[in-house]
């Protein structure tokens, strides 16, 4: 009987140690900041910065198949800078292999149009029309080399007065973004839209 006193001192004593050596470790890591981890570079190399978060959870299925078709239409703020459509689909890539989904797994399909069209011009026409080089050759060269359909609305083509002679050559003209997204859509297709 005399056991039963002695366990409940015990268990009350390591109770305490524990709460003691926990409320330490708490206050230890509530003054420590998250480090940041440096960039990583993947298949569009130049663009579409990632970054290495080992703690973070739902990422992508390497063994699925991702057919995806990114709309990219807003207007175009500044023509001397890199259009941001162009950035962020080549960080979803970039994000996608990063993921581990091998690029033979991915399917994506870049549509320009509306009023990023002029993003899909040509260097002579865009320099002739803005004043300034094309930015989006680089990021639109290396898209295309992992792997990125890239494709220009000629409906927005004709409503911009860009000549299908504008059109920078990696890009094919289709029919018009509407019928093209949908089209894709109705294959299964995920869609975003910037």
């Amino acid at each position: 009987m005399k056991s039963k006193p002695n366990q409940l001192l015990l268990l009350i004593c390591f109770a305490t140690i524990s709460f003691a050596v926990n409320a330490q470790t708490v206050q230890k890591s509530e003054g420590k900041k998250f480090q940041l981890q440096n960039e990583v570079t993947l298949p569009v190399k130049d663009f579409g910065k990632v970054y290495n978060v080992p703690f973070a959870e739902d990422r992508p299925d390497s063994t699925m198949a991702y057919k995806i078709v990114f709309e990219a239409s807003q207007p175009i703020d500044t023509f001397s800078q890199i259009y941001p459509p162009l950035e962020h689909v080549a960080r979803m890539y970039n994000l996608h292999v990063y993921g581990g989904v091998p690029q033979k797994n991915l399917d994506v399909v870049l549509v320009i149009a509306g009023f990023g069209i002029p993003a899909a011009m040509n260097n002579e026409a865009y320099k002739k029309k803005y004043g300034v080089d094309n930015p989006n050759l680089k990021v639109l060269e290396e898209l295309k080399a992992a792997g990125v359909k890239i494709v220009g609305c000629a409906q927005a083509m004709m409503k911009n007065s860009i000549d299908p002679s504008d059109l920078n050559p990696i890009i094919k003209p289709i029919f018009s973004r509407f019928t093209t997204v949908s089209s894709y859509q109705l294959k299964g297709y995920a869609y975003f839209k910037e």
